[in-house]
């Protein structure tokens, strides 16, 4: 019997059920007609999910999330004569669940969806809380609705054939979230880190002890984010503190042009110094942050201009009235919204080159 969880808001029921992806598939979505999406790279992995005549394949990584993508696939949809009972069920990473939800909240005014994540990150971020979204441009994620859906199945078992980069990718928010939780979800992962270190996503995959902790830290993660969810589902309040590290980060994958999980934790860690400078978080504290993240083996440097991470946070869709609603710790475990405006960002910036 699988575990669950349930997120509930003011619109919907979504379930989170985690376990194996086929065994779950075929109860949730028995005598259902459904499209399957998904990017070329899932989809050779694992054919057995997709049937070339029903399914959309998309190219791999951002080039998916654009207008043109969209179109295509409504056309094809059309083509298919899906109506209104259709589900269109995202298999893959975090695009393919932007991608499948976003598609999903707008073709006939909505239809059902469920999503399958193939990643880390998309296990633990992208495919649960319904935000949904495509790029305009270079801008990341400004077009997009909140829209929940019906049911996320997370199964660890996908995990073993990420490549390092992606799953190092994942633990960024990983950490975002034992930033945020503090107490037992910190420290289970940061025992979990000094534990993996210098292993494969295979290898720890393989490793029955290795594969049972990090699925507990996964579950554990979902939880949080359920919870904040459940409160704030369009992020008028405390969902905003899932931006901890997403600020600069967004920032800094576009300029560096690295994955987005690396990307938030140099962010992260800039929320840190942030918050020791800005918000009260003591001393003793951020230390214990920062080993948190270099626990992770990342690099942590800052790579690109300041001026230009700044110039791109004027652009940020959470920009209003010239300030950003930046999120900070005032503890571990304890995130504040601090209105602020990109200078003072520089400003650190720069002082910490």
């Amino acid at each position: 019997m699988s575990e669950s969880l349930i997120l509930e808001t003011a619109g919907a029921t979504s379930t989170l059920c985690f376990g194996s992806a086929s065994a779950l598939l075929g109860q949730l979505i028995a005598g259902r007609e459904y499209i399957a999406i998904s990017d070329q790279n899932v989809a050779s992995l694992y054919p057995e999910y997709f049937d070339a005549q029903r399914s959309i394949i998309l190219p791999p990584g951002e080039a998916a999330k654009t207008l043109q993508q969209v179109e295509m696939a409504y056309e094809r949809l059309y083509a298919l004569g899906c109506d209104r009972s259709t589900l269109l069920l995202g298999v893959g990473g975090g695009t393919v669940s932007d991608f499948t939800g976003f598609v999903a909240a707008t073709y006939l005014r909505g239809l059902s969806c469920g999503f399958v994540p193939t990643t880390l990150l998309a296990q633990l971020d992208a495919a649960v809380g319904g935000k949904n979204g495509i790029n305009l441009g270079t801008a990341k994620n400004m077009i997009g609705t909140i829209r929940q859906p019906e049911f996320v199945i997370i199964d660890s078992h996908f995990l073993a054939s990420l490549p390092a980069l992606e799953f190092t990718s994942g633990l960024g928010e990983l950490l975002k979230y034992a930033l945020l939780e503090g107490g037992t979800l910190f420290e289970a992962t940061q025992e979990y880190l000094q534990a993996a270190a210098g292993r494969s996503a295979a290898g720890l995959a393989e490793d029955a002890v290795a594969a049972n902790r990090l699925s507990a830290l996964i579950r554990a993660a979902v939880a949080v984010k359920v919870r904040i969810v459940g409160n704030d589902e369009f992020e008028r309040g405390s969902r905003k503190f899932l931006n901890l590290g997403h600020t600069l980060g967004h920032a800094i994958e576009l300029l560096e042009g690295i994955p987005h999980g690396l990307a938030v934790i140099k962010g992260l860690l800039f929320a840190i110094n942030f918050s020791e400078r800005y918000a009260g978080l003591d001393t003793v504290a951020a230390a214990r942050c920062r080993q948190l993240l270099t626990a992770s083996g990342q690099d942590l440097q800052l790579r690109a201009d300041p001026e230009k991470v700044a110039g791109l946070l004027l652009h940020d869709k959470k920009m209003g009235r010239n300030k950003l609603d930046f999120i900070c710790l005032s503890a571990v475990g304890r995130p504040v919204i601090r209105p602020t405006a990109p200078e003072e960002i520089l400003d650190l910036l720069q002082r910490s080159r």
